[in-house]
């Protein structure tokens, strides 16, 4: 049986890991998990998770309200100088990293200039 939280998350025991549900959105969800994600995914589920923020942001319609959840363990990293490690080039989306416990997304840049990309309105991080 799944269990509402005040965020609106639901969560629930299954098969002995705890999957976690998100509210209804706007637009379309997908879902981001650098451990358990690939690229060839389409993001749909927990289970069906994309590996990297920007493969979850090119699927993105503008405009509709779409939302991208990161697992609490993803990372990203970036070392390329004068690079962005992400993208929202799409006008209108979330991306809602979630949290567990001390476990929360990790972007890392050891380049200096190194960068994270906002390049379209009404985005939300």
């Amino acid at each position: 049986m799944a269990r509402q939280n005040r965020s609106g998350f639901q969560s629930s025991w299954l098969g002995g890991s705890l999957q976690i549900f998100p509210p209804d959105v706007a637009g379309d969800a997908y879902f981001v998990d650098a451990t358990n994600g690939a690229s060839t995914n389409n993001g749909s589920s927990w289970s069906d998770a994309m590996a990297t923020c920007d493969q979850a942001i090119d699927k993105c319609t503008a405009n509709q309200g779409d939302t991208i959840f990161i697992a609490p363990w993803h990372t990203e990293s970036e070392a390329t100088a004068a690079t962005s490690i992400t993208t929202m080039d799409t006008a209108g989306v979330s991306l809602i990293g979630l949290t567990q416990g001390n476990q929360r997304p990790t972007f890392t840049f050891t380049a200096n200039d190194a960068y994270f990309s906002v390049t379209a309105a009404n985005c939300r991080v």
